[in-house]
C-alpha cells in the first residue's frame, strides 16, 4: 500500500513521541515527500532501533540525500534495511568543499 502524503505525515507525527523501536515499511513507494516527511520525524526520534524500508522505489539521488541525512543526526538507529531499492554507492557519497565525504 502505497504511503503518499497525509500517512506519511500522521505517521511521522506519532514517530516524534514513539517508544517503538522497530519499524517495518515494506513496498510502500516512500520515495520522495513522503520519505522526506519520515526523515524529518526520524531525525528526532530517539527510540527507533531498527527501520526497514525494502523495496520502496528509493533512488539513488534524493531519497539517498534523506537517507543520509537521517543517518547523520539520528544515533539510536543501529540497523537501516534498503534492499529491493536503487540507492547506490554514489547516492549516498556527497560532495561537500570538493572532499568526498560518506
Amino acid at each position: 500500500m502505497p504511503m503518499v502524503d497525509y500517512p506519511a505525515l500522521s505517521l511521522s507525527k506519532a514517530l516524534l513521541t514513539s517508544r517503538l523501536t522497530v519499524l517495518h515499511l515494506h513496498n510502500a513507494q516512500l520515495s520522495g515527500m513522503p520519505l522526506y516527511t519520515l526523515v524529518g520525524a526520524l531525525k528526532i526520534n530517539r527510540a527507533l532501533q531498527k527501520l526497514h524500508l525494502t523495496n520502496n522505489l528509493l533512488n539513488s539521488y534524493q531519497d539517498a540525500l534523506q537517507l543520509g541525512d537521517l543517518l547523520r543526526y539520528n544515533t539510536t538507529l543501529q540497523t537501516l534495511e534498503l534492499s529491493n531499492n536503487t540507492v547506490a554507492d554514489a547516492g549516498i557519497t556527497t560532495q561537500k568543499g570538493g572532499d568526498k565525504t560518506t
